[in-house]
């Protein structure tokens, strides 16, 4: 059996607010049942492998001069750490899985140390579909956020739009800009704001553009909150100024496997998928051109002062820990020169809690964080997340 390597270098709610913003006659119009299409989906898994395969990464060569980095994997030493704190009972029992990254620019080439709990993707039965009973595996929720939120910020860098660009579908009454809709989708997880990006782009794009960055893994197949499966995108209106750009409808002709439970098709990431999304958001040069995302300088870092900004800080009246879970880790690692870039999520259908985030504490180490448990519907988001903080401080203090 194969397991994915972790190899660095070459991997490059639509609510119903949202249909009435977006016209009712509009979205009946151009997505029909979406009730019937998900039932198609759900008993037919074979449609899902016709056109793009799930794939083992490559162990792809590092940069022409070899003098970046080289990454390391640690299949031990979180298990230790987690035996060590008495975490080990609960991290099994709630089916925890666990990616720590820890950047090293002190030797040559640099290193990106990486260290797994459980969460080395394989597919156990070779049937090129993700799903639940693969190793590994677990429901990224809105995690997923982060990377449309790239891809929609690099389809305006290479057509010509900006971030305050407006739009719309067409005939609609209501406009949207573009970068508020990414605000809203990262800093309070605003699912209808993240609808109408995904249908903008497209899902056939985005799939594509995921796959040849060397993101084969990470999938999106539905709106959030379930509010369709690989369906149709309307045309788009783009106001940039005086100019109007219409975007036609977009179909979808690729159907990717992955699976949230046995019988629906939804979103899947492994955890060094979400922890690649990342670095190539806040150390780009660690990947080659066409593997990263096109981003100018400004749009970058506006990208990352989104995602370690708080709710209020983005001008959102909620609670500053607002879907940022390890908050508490941030105020007592990072809290005077450090900063945090953040994105959780609470999955619809298995009630997984994760998080992905990126850690430069105040001594100026790099962390890049991806951790998930699965507790009993009975446990309190509260202790939930006051267990997550705990833990994940303790594996930081305790990492080689």
């Amino acid at each position: 059996m194969k397991f994915e390597r972790f190899i660095l270098v070459s991997t490059g709610g639509i609510t119903l607010l949202f249909l009435v913003s977006f016209g009712i006659n509009q979205i009946h119009k151009y997505y029909g049942s979406l009730n019937n299409l998900n039932s198609q989906l759900s008993k037919d898994k074979t449609l899902e492998t016709d056109n793009i395969q799930i794939q083992e990464k490559e162990s792809y060569p590092k940069t022409t001069e070899d003098k970046f980095y080289r990454s390391i994997q640690d299949t031990n030493a979180l298990n230790r750490v987690f035996q060590e704190g008495g975490f080990s009972e609960r991290m099994n029992s709630w089916n925890g899985k666990a990616l720590f990254v820890k950047f090293s620019s002190v030797k040559s080439p640099h290193e990106f140390q990486y260290y797994d709990y459980k969460a080395l993707y394989q597919d156990i039965n070779r049937n090129n579909i993700q799903d639940e009973s693969d190793q590994g595996f677990f429901n990224p929720a809105s995690t997923v956020k982060v990377s449309i939120a790239a891809l929609v910020l690099e389809k305006i860098n290479t057509t010509g739009l900006t971030r305050d660009s407006e739009y719309r579908v067409a005939g609609s009454s209501d406009w949207f800009s573009i970068d508020d809709d990414i605000r809203r989708s990262l800093a309070v997880s605003d699912n209808d704001a993240t609808n109408r990006l995904i249908l903008w782009l497209g899902f056939d794009q985005i799939n594509h553009d995921l796959k040849n960055k060397g993101l084969g893994h990470l999938v999106i197949n539905r709106l959030m909150l379930n509010q369709g499966t690989l369906i149709k995108s309307p045309p788009f209106e783009i106001r940039l100024g005086n100019k109007l750009i219409r975007q036609s409808s977009k179909s979808v002709s690729v159907r990717v496997a992955c699976y949230e439970t046995v019988s629906q098709v939804g979103n899947c990431a492994t955890a060094s998928d979400l922890v690649e999304v990342l670095i190539r958001i806040v150390q780009p040069e660690y990947f080659p051109a066409d593997q990263n995302f096109t981003l100018n300088q400004s749009d970058r870092e506006w990208l990352q002062e989104v995602m370690s900004h708080t709710p209020r800080k983005e001008g959102f009246n909620y609670q500053d820990d607002y879907c940022r879970f390890l908050t508490k880790v941030e105020h007592k690692i990072a809290s005077k020169s450090g900063r945090m870039l953040s994105k959780c999520g609470v999955a619809l259908f298995s009630n997984t809690y994760v998080d992905s985030s990126f850690i430069e504490a105040d001594s100026g180490q790099k962390y890049y964080i991806v951790f998930s448990v699965t507790p009993p519907k009975g446990v309190s988001e509260k202790e939930i997340i006051q267990w997550m903080n705990t833990t994940v401080n303790f594996v930081l203090l305790r990492l080689p």
